[in-house]
């Protein structure tokens, strides 16, 4: 989402501790469900194969399922920079606000109180809220009698009738919509949301009736309870997860994010790369007919426009694991929708506290746009996207420079990195994070190595002169530190972590890059970090990883994962001390020349966080 010129009174540090959800949780570790069945969706009203869930109920046949996710009702204006070259990092900084969620009002007390309610009668519609068609005609049965339908409902204590919740509408895959035993209730308190789910919805139900369900279910809850509408979630399990992505697809204006869990779907075929439980069975796509244009505008295009988020989650032996990330890999990140792949240890449909965290920290994450820079207007300090620009470190005569369409980063061999920093500071130190997108090409830079640095921001190296600035593994040695290392020759990736209240100096994780060379154009790479773990994707595969315990690649061969708790092994994680919330991390981009010259072109920047700080 592009950044808001809004102006605020809050310091960053009061920013960072509104986006918070402090919790005490433990990662990996929670039940396994059983992973028994197959799931073999054969057309729009066939059925699946039983799939034994959480709670030990039969998942019936199979789905076809629409979804469409909703917008935001918080609008922003785009900040663009133009004018003279700006010198050094930001000084005054202006935090980016989030206007209140437009909410619904509903009359009187509500009809269930704080608590957990199991089998109830909802009675028919009151028609407040319209009823409106989905995208595909027909797609969704919004006619169905509500009155014969019962549904489970959680009310967190925090609910006062007054104060705006979020709701999560779940879709089980089998017929009951209980709550999953295994710490949500924790995170639903924490996170002020309402849960609803249908029973009788489960994979043996046609599509159409499922999201029915749901759907009436979400317009009953808005006509009831004080309904925050930028937070409201399509969430389900294993079939009931493809029924609430295809749900949320249907209705984007609706739901503004999703959590698919150990299933999905996606409007297109997508590469199959992954192994998957049924080969080639394109498991994601249920056909053009669930997703038509609209308005005059492909389908996918319509999607974007609204900014939804996707929660992709699975578990290490969830036998639909291939299929997740070939729809996150070759769906989401193809194009360019936001998704995060996450997972925890177990088998198909495992699940605990820590995994919903990490969801929900997503889809609640509000993707301030804090930088965009393509390099194509000529001078670092203007950028013509979104940000403020970036600074070369050594001032108005260092080597960087933009020409092209890309920052070029020229090194001689022993000189030391040329570097850039972008003006903007920002926060990754809460349950959202920061996503940062770069493409490095290797053309002109034979040897050597880049290196995409996080670093904390302290007065007494990035002030006026930036000299001293560490952008390098070498140079950041004693400060607080995340530097992600690309190697072209031999092509290999290195991450390494300083954590000086620790007096540690680490490099996690370590691996050779099998299926990319310089020659083959541009390495994209997306580097995720928040309060528990740092997740890399590239869009190439690795080889054989030399990692320290709480660093992996996940199973797709191309993500890295470390988690700070089991790192640095500590409930902590990484010490807050470290990282003062109030002056936030710095980004630096760098390159050092190998046995001769060269020179690293960065063809394009992204960077999205919780904060959205802004140059004054």
């Amino acid at each position: 989402m592009p950044r808001t010129t809004v102006s605020t009174q809050s310091s960053p540090a009061l920013i960072l501790a509104a986006f918070a959800l402090t919790l005490a949780c433990s990662d990996d570790g929670g039940a396994d469900e059983a992973d028994a069945g197959s799931e073999d969706e054969v057309g729009e009203d066939s059925t699946d194969d039983a799939d034994t869930t959480e709670d030990g109920t039969s998942e019936g046949s199979s789905e076809s399922e629409t979804d469409t996710e909703s917008t935001t009702d918080t609008e922003s204006e785009t900040d663009t920079t133009g004018g003279e070259p700006a010198e050094g990092l930001c000084e005054g900084l202006t935090p980016s606000t989030v206007p209140p969620g437009r909410s619904t009002a509903p009359d009187g007390p509500p009809p269930f109180a704080v608590g957990e309610h199991t089998n109830l009668s909802l009675g028919a519609l009151a028609g407040v809220e319209p009823v409106e068609d989905p995208v595909a005609p027909g797609a969704v049965d919004a006619g169905l009698d509500l009155g014969a339908a019962t549904y489970d409902l959680r009310v967190p204590p925090s609910y006062d009738g007054e104060t705006p919740h979020g709701l999560i509408v779940f879709i089980n895959s089998g017929n009951n919509g209980s709550l999953p035993s295994n710490g949500y209730a924790n995170e639903l308190d924490a996170g002020e949301l309402l849960w609803i789910a249908p029973n009788d919805a489960g994979n043996s139900v046609n599509v159409d009736v499922r999201m029915g369900l749901a759907y009436l279910g979400t317009l009953w809850a808005l006509e009831h309870y004080a309904i925050d509408r930028s937070r409201i979630y399509a969430m389900g399990s294993s079939g009931g997860a493809r029924s609430a992505n295809m749900l949320a697809y249907q209705y984007p204006q609706l739901y503004t994010g999703t959590l698919a869990r150990c299933g999905a779907n996606y409007p297109a075929q997508v590469a199959q790369d992954y192994e998957t439980h049924e080969p080639d069975s394109h498991y994601e796509f249920w056909g053009p007919g669930f997703f038509p244009d609209v308005g005059g505008q492909p389908y996918l295009e319509h999607l974007r426009s609204f900014e939804r988020r996707f929660a992709l989650m699975t578990s290490f032996d969830d036998f639909r694991e291939g299929d997740m990330m070939n729809i996150y890999h070759h769906g989401f990140e193809a194009d360019d929708l936001f998704a995060r792949f996450i997972e925890t240890s177990g088998n198909h449909c495992a699940s605990n506290e820590a995994h919903l965290r990490d969801g929900l920290g997503f889809v609640e994450h509000p993707l301030w746009r804090v930088v965009e820079d393509g390099f194509d207007d000529g001078e670092l300090g203007v950028n013509a996207g979104l940000g403020d620009g970036l600074v070369d470190r050594e001032g108005a005569t260092g080597p960087a420079f933009e020409d092209g369409g890309a920052l070029h980063l020229p090194a001689e061999p022993g000189a030391g990195p040329s570097a850039a920093l972008i003006r903007n500071r920002t926060g990754w130190r809460d349950r959202h994070g920061l996503i940062w997108r770069a493409q490095l090409d290797f053309g002109d830079a034979p040897g050597g190595a880049a290196e995409l640095g996080v670093l904390a921001h302290d007065p007494a190296v990035h002030g006026d002169d930036l000299s001293a600035a560490p952008v390098s593994v070498d140079e950041a040695v004693g400060r607080p530190a995340i530097v992600l290392r690309v190697l072209p020759d031999p092509a290999r990736v290195e991450v390494h972590v300083e954590v000086p209240s620790l007096g540690l100096s680490l490099e996690p994780f370590t691996a050779p890059i099998d299926d990319w060379a310089p020659a083959d154009g541009p390495l994209n790479v997306k580097l995720e970090v928040w309060d528990r773990e740092l997740q890399i994707d590239l869009d190439a595969h690795l080889g054989e990883v030399t990692a320290l315990e709480g660093a992996r690649v996940l199973d797709d061969g191309r993500t890295i994962r470390v988690r700070w708790r089991e790192l640095l092994d500590g409930d902590e994680g990484w010490p807050a001390s470290d990282w003062p919330a109030s002056e936030g991390a710095v980004l630096s981009l760098a390159y050092t020349a190998g046995e001769a010259a060269g020179s690293l072109a960065v063809t394009s920047v992204r960077v999205e966080d919780a904060l959205g700080l802004s140059c004054e």
